[in-house]
């Protein structure tokens, strides 16, 4: 759908700007600031793709609520808070079933996994 259309943009995105990096610049000192300046370029160019989709710019702003249910989302965070957010979705999130051992298919609750992995 839509929404994991915008977030592939995203990664689209970042990927392409790690395949054409120099390794020069300010971003050549780590991943993290190497991802930091791909969501801010991403976002300074109106998030090209992915223009108008909450959910993505709510992922690339890592400021959800803590014990909210997308804290997950928060990436830049030192601890992914993935049960925190499994307790308060409940047993449905979304309008559908919230399994445990299915996280991460939702696909903006897996970017923010790949995200967090690499930062």
């Amino acid at each position: 759908g839509a929404m994991a259309a915008a977030a592939a943009a995203f990664l689209g995105f970042a990927i392409a700007r790690a395949i054409s990096r120099d390794g020069a610049g300010p971003s050549a000192d780590s991943a993290r600031d190497f991802l930091d300046s791909v969501v801010e370029e991403f976002v300074g160019l109106g998030s090209p793709g992915a223009e108008g989709c909450e959910e993505v710019s709510r992922l690339l702003r890592t400021a959800e609520p803590e014990g909210g249910a997308e804290e997950c989302w928060n990436w830049r965070a030192s601890k992914l808070c993935v049960q925190g957010s499994l307790r308060a979705r409940g047993p449905v999130y979304n309008g559908y079933p919230c399994y445990p051992d299915y996280f991460g298919s939702y696909c903006i609750d897996g970017l923010a996994v790949a995200l967090w992995s690499f930062y």
